[in-house]
This record gives structure tokens, sequence and C-alpha cells, in this order.
């Protein structure tokens, strides 16, 4: 199998990340390319049209702010091998400022669900760590990303917006396509933090999220 790993990354990120992914490809024989451009929708697709028309088995994306290991990309690539039904797979990731970063048909999934199968189905997942079929985005209707405002013309409400990887995977179910959840592929989500002198001089730990939102801790040193 020939499996092309691609990064839709800005100019600036997490070399964390950096260098933890050109290893854990390495590891697996997985070449890998960065999408680079100010829309990274369009970076992306345009990357895996090109390693489509190359002839490559697999295409893994990935975020410049995620972060895994070379094992979970073997898990990874093995389980897209063993289930031929499965389209496209994704990865258990946290949202930065949610929960799990993918949705089903029902739109909630149990604990013992997760627990308890190596594919769950899901209806729209991420691109932190997800492998795709080449076969199958030949069969992806186009545009593959797309993105409209809310019915106030706005992007403010979130049920009536439509953002360019949501666009993507419900596009690609109703192109008739699979997307499954490997609930036990775990990747992580980094994300900078704030260190602060606490009254008692320990430090406290905030995130960006929580400090644009709220400012300094309350029991920050004044």
């Amino acid at each position: 199998m020939r499996v092309m790993a691609i990064c839709s990354c800005p100019r600036l990120g997490y070399m964390d990340f950096a260098g933890k992914s050109v290893a854990a490809f390495y590891q697996n024989g997985v070449d890998m390319t960065n999408a680079y451009g100010v829309y990274w929708h369009q970076s992306l697709s345009k990357a895996m049209k090109v390693a489509v028309e190359a002839g490559y088995d697999y295409i893994i994306t990935c975020d410049y702010d995620s972060i895994f290991d070379g094992e979970t990309v073997a898990q990874l690539i093995r389980l897209a091998d063993q289930n031929p039904q499965a389209d496209a797979i994704t990865t258990m990731q946290m949202g930065r400022f949610s929960g799990l970063l993918v949705s089903t048909e029902s739109g909630y999934t149990t604990r013992k669900e997760l627990k308890e199968n190596a594919l769950v189905r899901v209806k729209t997942g991420h691109f932190g760590l997800t492998l795709l079929r080449a076969e199958s985005l030949k069969k992806l209707k186009k545009p593959w990303f797309w993105s409209r405002p809310d019915d106030n013309g706005e992007w403010i409400d979130k049920e009536s917006k439509e953002d360019e990887d949501t666009h993507f995977w419900l596009n690609f179910d109703d192109s008739g396509l699979n997307l499954y959840l490997a609930p036990r592929l775990v990747i992580g989500h980094l994300e900078l933090l704030i260190k602060w002198p606490a009254d008692n001089l320990d430090g406290i730990y905030e995130t960006l999220g929580h400090y644009h939102e709220f400012g300094k801790p309350s029991d920050c040193w004044k």
C-alpha cells in the first residue's frame, strides 16, 4: 500500500507536531507533504487531488496542532486494511473548546459503544489524523470543501451555517461513502498555556481561550 500524509498547516506552527509527525510517518513508510496557503481547505483539496492522481492507495490528513505516535499511525493503516467497507477512518480527538470532534447520525453515542467496538459509524469527523481511501475520494462529489453563512448571512449561528470541514463530511455521507471512528486510536490536541504566579507563588495554568474570555485567574498574584 502506498500512503501519503498531508498536513494543512500555516507558516508558523508547533515544533512538537513537526518532530513527532515526521517520526511517526517515517516509522511506517508513509510519504508526507505539507499543504500551505491562506485558504486551508483549498490547499488540502489540491494536495489530496495530487495524491489521488499519483496513485496513492491511502491518504492521511493531519493538522499542525495534533500530536500522535507511530503506533497510532500503524494501527490506523491496519484498520483500513482489515475493513474495506470503511471509506475513511478518523481518530479520537477533543476539540480545543468542545468535546469529541465527531458526530453521529443520531447526534450521540454511548461510552459502551466506544469501549466495545474497533470502529463506530459516524457522520462527521475531523482532519487531525484521518485516513481516506483514494478510490473513495474519486467517488466524492465536488466541490469537496464548501462553506455558507447562517440564515442571517453571518457566521454566528452554528446550527444554520456550514463550515468547510462540516460540508466535506456531509458531502461524504451524501456521496454514499462511509466514515468510521476508531475509538481506541486517541490523539492529542496541542494548545498553548499561560502560566501565572498564584498568591502562594505556585504556578497557575490557564488556556488562551479562558484568558480571552475571562482574563487573568482570580487567584493570580496581585
